[in-house]
């Protein structure tokens, strides 16, 4: 994300079925939606570029908790660690403080945040791809060098005791020069119309298949 993409994300539940909408702007204009549905804790995720066609279909298990905070727990995850007992909680790597409705976050650990961006990347090759690299190509690839921030601060915004939204703004100084990382996660405070709801629905009660047309979605 940067400073002109905001990403909406609305959650509900049909019985024992939940369900999900992603939409992903830049300059105004939708460029992803992305349609979830979590059942027999199994979500299904089937995602449509801004026309509406279907780019990506995936299934994976995954807790019910999960599902509900994957829009944030993706895009803002250094935010977040895990506590002894394994709850979510804001990152002592962060100084927080509170004004007004927001709550802000100031990275404070350099060296705990640049750790765990190395971890995460690393985790995201299989352990046969890591083999296949050279020492060198390893050293350079998860070098510390390659994720230093120069600055990275979160913003809560939240009204009558709901989340409206959570701003991220991050300066990161790479191998290859500075890095801008920003964006915005809004929380749709009502919510969506039932024809909407019903036309996601339906749409996981087809056989969908990659390249696929969507037009209510378009």
């Amino acid at each position: 994300m940067d400073d002109r993409d905001v990403q909406t994300a609305s959650v509900w539940t049909d019985g024992d079925r939940l369900y999900r909408v992603e939409r992903l702007e830049k300059d105004g204009e939708t460029t992803q939606i992305e349609l979830s549905r979590f059942h027999d804790n199994t979500e299904k995720v089937i995602r449509l570029d801004a026309k509406g066609k279907v780019k990506l279909i995936e299934e994976a298990e995954i807790a019910k908790t999960d599902f509900f905070f994957a829009p944030v727990f993706q895009t803002c995850w250094e935010m977040f660690e895990q506590d002894m007992r394994g709850n979510m909680e804001l990152s002592p790597a962060f100084s927080w403080r509170t004004e007004g409705n927001q709550t802000i976050g100031e990275l404070r650990d350099f060296e705990h945040w640049t750790q765990r961006r190395l971890r995460r990347e690393k985790a995201a090759y299989t352990q046969s791809q890591l083999n296949a690299m050279s020492l060198t190509e390893r050293m350079e690839r998860f070098s510390t060098s390659q994720f230093v921030p120069v600055r990275v601060t979160y913003t809560l915004d939240a009204q009558e005791g709901l989340m409206r939204s959570i701003a991220f703004d991050a300066l990161i100084n790479g191998k290859q020069g500075k890095t801008q990382e920003r964006g915005t996660i809004d929380f749709e405070p009502l919510a969506l119309p039932e024809d909407v709801k019903e036309e996601v629905e339906a749409v996981f009660e087809q056989d969908v298949r990659h390249g696929d047309s969507m037009p209510a979605f378009s």
